[in-house]
């Protein structure tokens, strides 16, 4: 009978003591939380023309994309004074395409594109895109604009800038989508 119970307490120290070195080991084995918070996706995109916009969903969020005109990147250079951080830009060099999330930073609500025309206030629009959930108006690079003559609707509340994505060129039409979670600015 001594014996029996001597081999249970065994076994049962045994399995605790393993209990011990698996729980770590198993833990370490999911992704780190800087690998959760950057998801990438290989996207082809689709032809794009001078002044067009294209929606694609990516990673289940809209992604859109732009091709600016000679006219909106003077404009865009023209409303870097009237915007809350003149240094953020989603703007793609290599492919000559502005790229941003198409949904708002403040409760997750898309966006929608408004290319030039008169806005609400009767004044021009430069282009752009606009919340309709919460009224902040963004310019083609994603920074929020926070001059009250410059916006779609008049309303100049401070909000985040969009979130951008980065975006890499693999070969051709063939990009490398990367979100990175919480990358927005002011």
């Amino acid at each position: 009978m001594r014996k029996k119970i001597l081999v249970y307490i065994t076994f049962t120290i045994a399995f605790v003591g393993c209990s011990f070195v698996l729980v770590p080991f198993v833990g370490s084995l999911s992704p780190s939380a800087k690998a959760k918070a950057e998801r990438y996706d290989v996207v082809y995109l689709p032809p794009i023309e001078e002044g067009e916009f294209r929606e694609m969903v990516v990673h289940g969020k809209p992604f859109y994309m732009y091709r600016p005109s000679e006219i909106d990147l003077g404009n865009i250079a023209k409303l870097s004074s009237h915007v809350s951080n003149p240094a953020y830009n989603s703007y793609n060099e290599k492919l000559g395409i502005f790229f941003v999330w198409g949904i708002s930073t403040k409760l997750g609500c898309k966006l929608s594109f408004i290319g030039p025309q008169e806005s609400r206030l009767g004044k021009r629009w430069l282009g752009g895109y606009f919340d309709p959930c919460h009224d902040p108006s963004y310019d083609f690079a994603g920074r929020m604009i926070s001059d009250y003559e410059y916006t779609f609707n008049g309303y100049n509340s401070k909000f985040p800038n969009l979130d951008v994505p980065i975006v890499k060129q693999l070969s051709g039409n063939k990009v490398e989508v990367i979100d990175v979670i919480g990358a927005n600015k002011w």
